[in-house]
């Protein structure tokens, strides 16, 4: 649990370096810094190199982190590696059916949405990152 007294975060200091946390501020506390894709220096921040040896934090801007499939099968991609990114992608379904007492069997039919992309319902946080 964590809780700001004086203006000073209590209880992140064990979070793991490198994680990503929910964040519901436009900035961040002393010592995290904001998961927008930057680069960070990995002299001055050498343990948040070890979780991202590219010195390149992802950018978690109005994305979902996704748990890596890791050779469930479950994702399409079966190549696809850790912090690797996944555009979106969505399909038009499109069945073929009828009913069980009538004369339409085998008749088409779809379903069409309001929009371009298919998304949950959701909330909008800033994604941080403990730096040291």
């Amino acid at each position: 649990m964590s809780l700001c007294q004086s203006g000073v975060w209590v209880g992140f200091e064990s979070y793991p370096v490198g994680s990503p946390i929910p964040w519901p501020s436009a900035t961040p506390p002393q010592g995290y810094l904001l998961m927008n894709g930057q680069s960070f220096s990995c002299s001055r921040y050498p343990q948040l190199a070890r979780a991202y040896p590219s010195c390149k934090l992802p950018d978690l801007r109005g994305v979902f982190i996704r748990g890596w499939d890791n050779g469930k099968g479950l994702d399409g991609d079966r190549n696809r590696q850790l912090l690797s990114y996944q555009a979106d992608q969505s399909g038009v379904y499109h069945e073929r059916g009828g009913w069980l007492k009538g004369h339409h069997s085998g008749m088409p039919y779809w379903a069409q949405g309001s929009t371009t992309e298919m998304r949950p319902k959701n909330i909008a946080f800033n994604y941080i990152v403990k730096a040291s």
